[in-house]
């Protein structure tokens, strides 16, 4: 039977971006020994049952080292790789842009992220300062309608609902702040350390003769 005349296309429509790159920071160790020595002045422990203390678990900076010295240059590789993405990729019309926040994360075995998103933001990201051997992170389908019949099926791209990417040292990922993400927990005995970030743009976004445009300052 020959039900077209032609070659069936495939079409992707409405994609959820994810962009990666590695050995992203030239200046991957001196940032990671400033990080490390941040996790080891913070004085936040938790009082263990046997009266011994224990740093914090899931230990998170403050989400200002953008606004740090330290973080300056590497501050502005991130906005020039958001910038290469939304603007260029994605050819998003918008004034400019800037972060948000900006914060390390130290993982040690045992321990991880929940699913969560990143509100009031347009685009996230993280890098990781070192992560070798430990576990990656997640990503869940945005339409969640597209879980109501799932047949079985030789895995793949095409037909994944959720997808698990590598930690890899020095590399980053971008991604949209509302897709669903998380870290699964550590594996071994290793600590896992990175960095994440939000963008939001600012000025005008939008056309106003499209009737939706908005002023970000």
């Amino acid at each position: 039977m020959t039900y077209c005349t032609g070659r069936l296309q495939h079409q992707r429509i409405f994609p959820t971006h994810i962009f990666s790159c590695d050995n992203f920071y030239p200046y991957h160790d001196e940032l990671l020994s400033v990080i490390n020595k941040q996790y080891d002045n913070d004085k936040t422990y938790i009082l263990k049952i046997d009266g011994t203390k224990e740093k914090v678990n899931n230990w998170q900076s403050k989400p200002d080292l953008h606004k740090s010295e330290n973080f300056k240059q590497f501050a502005e590789y991130i906005i020039e790789a958001n910038k290469e993405v939304i603007r260029d990729r994605l050819q998003y019309e918008f004034d400019d842009i800037r972060i948000t926040d900006m914060w390390a994360n130290h993982l040690k075995p045992g321990e991880y992220h929940p699913p969560h998103t990143h509100s009031n933001n347009v685009w996230s990201g993280v890098w990781y300062a070192d992560a070798e051997q430990t576990s990656g992170i997640c990503f869940a389908d945005p339409k969640v309608q597209a879980n109501v019949i799932v047949p079985s099926s030789k895995s793949s791209i095409d037909n994944a609902t959720v997808l698990q990417y590598t930690a890899k040292t020095n590399r980053i990922y971008l991604f949209p702040s509302w897709l669903y993400h998380w870290v699964p927990a550590l594996q071994g005995n290793k600590t896992r350390t990175s960095v994440s970030w939000n963008i939001q743009l600012i000025g005008n976004v939008g056309k106003s003769t499209h009737f939706q445009s908005a002023f970000f300052e």
